[in-house]
């Protein structure tokens, strides 16, 4: 689909998994800066102080869900550096 877009915009687009990324981490950034989000208090830190702590994920329903994904892709994204 991207490179279909891509070939009728005449503009090398990115992949929109790298774009879904880039939304959720703002978005999470977004939370974490505003203590009066109601998701703030599900981003919590580890003792570490370095990770965020996961939430049980019980069920497919909540696992598709966004409240998982952005402490996912921190979790991931501070793996990473």
């Amino acid at each position: 689909m991207v490179r279909v877009c891509s070939k009728v915009i005449g503009i090398v687009q990115e992949p929109l998994q790298d774009m879904c990324n880039k939304n959720v981490y703002s978005k999470a950034k977004s939370i974490l800066s505003d203590s009066s989000h109601p998701l703030h208090p599900q981003f919590e830190l580890l003792p570490s102080g370095s990770l965020f702590r996961l939430p049980p994920i019980k069920t497919n329903r909540y696992r598709r869900s966004f409240t998982p994904t952005p402490l996912l892709s921190l979790l991931i994204l501070s793996r990473r550096r």
